[in-house]
């Protein structure tokens, strides 16, 4: 189960990555709020696996440094996501004068 949440968690965030950087290059708004919509689905995924760590440790304390180093893995996929957040709300900015950060939309500061 644990391999398997792990590669669910970076398809999600490769997959946040791809659709960031083609919304930059398309300039295109629309696919950029996809991105953002994706991110509580990868947040919560990391949650789920770092949950699914903590009771693999608790059965197995012997490899600790194993699932110390998976949970570092799966917090870096997580972090891919927020940087493809970030392009992603870089794009809007970009595309519409619409500020985007952490799930406001801030019409009166367009440019």
């Amino acid at each position: 189960a644990l391999v398997e949440k792990f590669r669910e968690l970076g398809a999600k965030a490769s997959r946040m990555l791809r659709n960031s950087l083609d919304a930059l290059m398309e300039m295109d708004a629309a696919k950029a709020r996809t991105v953002l919509a994706a991110d509580d689905e990868v947040d919560a995924a990391y949650h789920d696996l770092a949950r699914l760590m903590l009771k693999e440790l608790s059965r197995s304390p012997e490899r600790a440094e194993s699932h110390y180093c998976w949970l570092l893995a799966a917090k870096s996929l997580e972090r891919v996501a927020d940087h493809a957040t970030n392009i992603a709300e870089d794009t809007i900015y970009t595309v519409e004068g619409i500020i985007v950060r952490h799930g406001v939309e801030d019409e009166d500061e367009r440019t």
